[in-house]
């Protein structure tokens, strides 16, 4: 560590009364967990993701399963941003509770707006996925369908390929 700031620090730390910090420690962890975190999902967020993403595309077990709900600009247009915003939270919960199920979910992350990512081994990957559509299934608002469709890839890339595929196709078959 760099002298200067090794000083500056020590003349910080001489100016904080010791028994502050404890506390101070534990609202720079508080800040830190919360840096990570989705408000709305509860879920690890996309910093956490890219941070796991770096691990993660090193181990060739590993796979990612890419989720995404469907239709969900028209639920906002016509329901209204608060529900589509407690679709988004079902979602994250059905996801979480389909990863948990397989040990692994620590490992679910909100990319962002509608978008999930799980990173699992490729042996539970499929079952995680099946899971969580099944449980979410599909939730009509002002006649509009949301369904939640997840795809598995062994890179992130792979599986939202696959993940926009999979929805042209359903799109074409309704």
């Amino acid at each position: 560590m760099n002298t200067s700031l090794t000083t500056v620090r020590a003349r910080v730390a001489s100016f904080i009364a010791p028994e502050m910090v404890g506390e101070l420690i534990e609202q720079r962890d508080a800040a830190a967990r919360l840096a990570n975190l989705d408000a709305l999902t509860g879920l690890a967020n996309s910093r956490a993701l890219d941070l796991a993403l770096t691990s993660a595309e090193a181990d060739a077990d590993v796979h990612i399963i890419v989720f995404d709900l469907n239709n969900m600009g028209l639920v906002n247009k016509r329901c209204g941003h608060e529900r589509g915003d407690l679709l988004i939270t079902m979602a994250a919960h059905h996801i979480k509770r389909a990863a948990k199920a397989h040990g692994y979910g620590e490992r679910v992350f909100r990319r962002g707006g509608d978008e999930f990512v799980v990173l699992c081994p490729a042996r539970v990957a499929e079952g995680i996925r099946c899971g969580a559509e099944r449980k979410f299934g599909t939730i009509t608002c002002a006649d509009v369908r949301v369904s939640l469709t997840g795809s598995i890839g062994a890179t992130f890339d792979d599986a939202d390929s696959r993940l926009q595929l999979r929805k042209h196709n359903q799109k074409a078959r309704a």
